[in-house]
This record gives C-alpha cells, structure tokens and sequence, in this order.
C-alpha cells in the first residue's frame, strides 16, 4: 500500500512587507513553503494562508483559504473608533469595563471635555492625548488644563485620565505589549499569547507635575521614544534591558510577592471583553466582503492583534490601545561609535524569541482550525505559548448587542458596511417605531445628529456605532427605565414582537 504523500502547506507573503522577515523564519520553521508573486496584482498559486502587512489590496481567495486580515478591524482600531466601541459598552457595563479610562474624542467632545476638567479640577489630574491614526509615539503629551492646550485640539485626537500610578519595576514605569490571535468573530474564538514584549520607560518615574510633564522618557513606554534614549538599553538577555520577555517580567513580580495567576485572569477578561464590544462592528465588515465575493465565507480570517496594556500599583489592568497591525519586526537601529547619528540594522535577539513564537503557534493553530472546519474545537499543543480564553465570560453583552446588529445588518446593501437615511427610515417603519416612537421629522433629525456626533468617514451614512446611538436614543426616550441595559432590552424585545 502506497504511503499517503504529505500535503505541502504554502503561505502567499507576497502582500507581507515589513512582517516578511519573521514569517518566513516561522514558515521555514514548520516545514512550510513561502510563495511570493513575482509581481503584486499578478496572477498567484492557489495557497492554504495569506499573510497580508498593511497592504489595502484585496485579493479574491480560493475556497477553503485563510488570510491574516479581518476586513474593517483596521479601521477600529484607530484610537477614536476604539474608544467609541468601548465607551458605549462602558455606559452598559461600567463595571465590566473599567479597565477603560475615562476619554473623550476631539475636536468633537472638547466641551464636555473641559466642562469635566473644571468639575474634577486637582493640581495633581493629568490628561494624555493621543492623535487619532498615530503610531510610535509621536504627537502624545501630558497636561493639566486644557486652557494650556487649545490649539492642539483641533487636530482628531484622543484625550485620556493619566494613569498617575502605574506599577513599578525597579523603579521604571513599563507597559505590556500583548499578542492575541483573534481566529473568528462569529462565533468569538480568540487564544492569549502567554508571552510578550514589555517596554520600560528610561527614566526613574514620579508623579506627573507642571515641572516634568514634558518628560517623554518617564511617561511614555512607546519604543519608539525610548530608543532615542542615552539610557537606553539593548540586550540580547531576556530579562533586563529597556525590552524584556513578559515571562520573566512575571517572574520577577512572583518574587516580589505579586499573584501572577490573578494578573492572567485580569488580562483574559479584559481581552475578552474587548473583542466582545468589537465583534458587531468587525462581523459587519467580515460579512460584506463575503457579499462582495472578496472572501470565500465568514471563517476564513484571522488575525494577531497587539493590546498594550498598563497595571496600577493596585494592579487594576488597564487597556491603553489596540494596534490592528503590531511591529513583528525583529531588528534594531545600533548606533555606531564615533558616528554621531548614523546606525546599522542588527538582529534583536528578545524580538525573535518573542516573535518567532507568536507567529509560528499562530500559524499551528490557523491550520488547525483549516483543518477542522469552523466551530469544531481545536486541540492547542502542549508546547504553544497560546491559550484560548472563553467568550463565556462575558455572555449578557453579546446576547444584548447581536440583536441589534442583526436588526443592522438586514438594512445594509451587498457591499455597504453603512446605512443612508432612506434604510434609516425603512428600519423605523419596518418595525413600527413611526409614528409610535418619534414623528418622522423627528427621525430625520436624529439621523442627522447621529452622522455628526460619531466619528464617520461619510457624512450622509451611519455605520454601526451611529446606528446604536439611535437606536439606545430611541429606547430611551420612550422607555425612559434607570438601567441603559433595560432600555435597550426592551426596544429588541418591541421590534422582534411588531416585525
């Protein structure tokens, strides 16, 4: 009997940019094959995974195939439309969400911003603000009063509390990069890398003041920033330096008498809970590149998300941001003595442990659920750094949400991911809120409130978010109940009983 000839698995990197390098060591590593297309836009081999960088070209996938991309999941993770998702899941759950710190988006909220700022005024509150689509740092500063900052409002940005008392390390403020492979969204099935990067400021941390608010190296732990740095410092070894493997950032807090298993469950939540406030918005998008035919069906996505998050020094977790992209580069900028401003590109072996890893078990698993199909639970191997966390965990906010996307989604076009006002106004008489609920002029304003209000990249169309906004609007006004879950409650309960 002829032996069955092993299948080769291929994965297309000719959309992987900067990401190539380290997965193709993670490919090579499997025994895998990488494929590249000798131009981009040409036609390719059929391959089992597609690794796509920040490349915005969509490529029609042969069935049965994966792509590391969740379509409109980049979009979100801006800064604003993050903090709009969680904001509005926070007004539900404020306790389930307090990991998320108070923020308001600019220019848009700058009123009710500062009207907070002389209703909380302290001499030691800060505030950090963050521009909208930036990365690695640049355009953050620290404050104390907006009449300072004015004019660098106007730019679309993202104002936060300070966390004024973050946990320490030897003295240093340190934040945690943390990798999560999100493998499906309908149903949520997401596994925590059990490692990942921890970043340490370069300077000794005290409270923020007038006098050293300015100081980047103290509050900010953006690499990026940091390496700039004289104090900087770049080693091979695991556990010191300016960037360290989590584990034994973990074991150093375990023999500072700190409960690590108690710090994972934080982190799991928090993950869980995030992605549960994403999931309407990014199965909206998932499902429109289904319609458009871009994707072969809704289980053929995955994606490695980087959550940067933040403890206090009562080791309350706090999400700072979601990068949709993160860096899985794994070489570093070495200045050369002698030549000032001129460097060479070397390994960084801490880069590679970490992200070798993440990668490598990302792609086991990726292939592993290829293999099963969707929804058939996957074995994790003994070996992968890679644990699922259960969406269970947070259960009353997808039963209170997937009614409403649902409601959403039978409104959109075949490859609209956004409502005009006529579908607005379909949806009012569909299920009976005209004239019941609000008059029709009523609606209208309301439609239009809700395209100015939220942040939109159209201004005669309303995605998901806005939608919610009239929709938790609507149920409040009429059902007028103390809790937002109620209202909101009700209003499924009365559209699926008038439908």
């Amino acid at each position: 009997m002829k032996k069955k000839k092993k299948k080769n698995i291929k994965v297309d990197l000719t959309l992987a940019r900067s990401t190539g390098p380290v997965v193709e060591m993670s490919v090579c590593k499997l025994n895998w094959k990488c494929y590249r297309a000798p131009l981009v836009g040409s036609n390719r081999l059929p391959c089992q995974i597609y690794w796509h960088g920040l490349s915005q070209e969509e490529l029609v996938l042969p069935k049965g195939s994966y792509v590391s991309k969740f379509y409109g999941l980049g979009d979100l993770c801006h800064k604003k439309s993050l903090a709009q998702v969680l904001n509005r899941m926070k007004e539900l759950f404020p306790e389930e969400y307090s990991f998320h710190p108070s923020c308001w988006l600019l220019p848009e909220e700058y009123e009710q911003f500062y009207l907070h700022t002389q209703e909380h005024s302290k001499p030691n509150k800060f505030y950090i603000v963050k521009p909208d689509a930036g990365s690695q740092g640049e355009g953050i500063f620290i404050f104390s009063s907006p009449k300072d900052k004015v004019s660098l409002f106007a730019n679309p940005s993202l104002v936060q509390e300070y966390i004024s008392n973050p946990l320490l390390l030897e003295g240093t403020k340190f934040d945690i990069r943390l990798y999560v492979l999100l493998l499906s969204v309908d149903p949520l099935e997401a596994y925590v890398s059990r490692t990942g990067m921890v970043r340490f400021c370069t300077q000794d941390y005290h409270k923020p003041s007038k006098k050293n608010a300015h100081l980047s190296f103290m509050h900010l732990t953006n690499y990026s920033l940091n390496k700039r740095s004289d104090e900087y410092q770049h080693t091979d070894e695991p556990d010191t330096g300016s960037k360290r493997i989590l584990t034994h950032v973990f074991e150093d807090l375990e023999q500072l008498g700190y409960d690590t298993d108690l710090l994972w469950e934080k982190i799991d939540t928090l993950v869980v809970s995030t992605l549960q406030a994403m999931s309407p918005d990014v199965m909206i998008g998932v499902h429109a590149a289904v319609r458009k035919g871009t994707l072969p069906s809704t289980n053929s996505c995955f994606q490695i998300l980087g959550f940067d998050l933040l403890f206090d020094n009562k080791t309350n977790v706090y999400l700072l941001e979601v990068n949709s992209h993160p860096s899985l580069g794994i070489d570093f900028d070495e200045p050369i003595p002698d030549k000032p401003g001129v460097t060479k590109c070397i390994l960084s072996q801490v880069d590679i442990d970490i992200k070798l890893a993440v990668v490598s078990d990302a792609l086991k698993l990726v292939r592993r659920r290829q293999l099963k199909g969707p929804g058939i639970p996957i074995e994790i191997p003994d070996e992968s750094i890679y644990k699922r966390v259960s969406p269970e965990l947070m259960q009353e906010q997808l039963t209170l949400l997937e009614p409403v996307a649902d409601i959403f989604r039978q409104l959109l076009k075949r490859e609209s991911v956004t409502i005009g006002s006529s579908a607005f106004r379909s949806f009012l008489r569909t299920y009976k809120l005209t004239p019941a609920l609000i008059s029709t002029a009523g609606a209208d304003l309301l439609f239009l409130k809700a395209t100015r209000s939220y942040v939109s990249y159209e201004t005669n169309a309303i995605n998901f978010q806005q939608f919610y906004f009239t929709f938790y609007t609507l149920a409040r006004s009429h059902f007028k109940k103390d809790s937002k879950v109620e209202n909101i409650s009700l209003l499924v309960e009365y559209c699926l009983n008038k439908k």
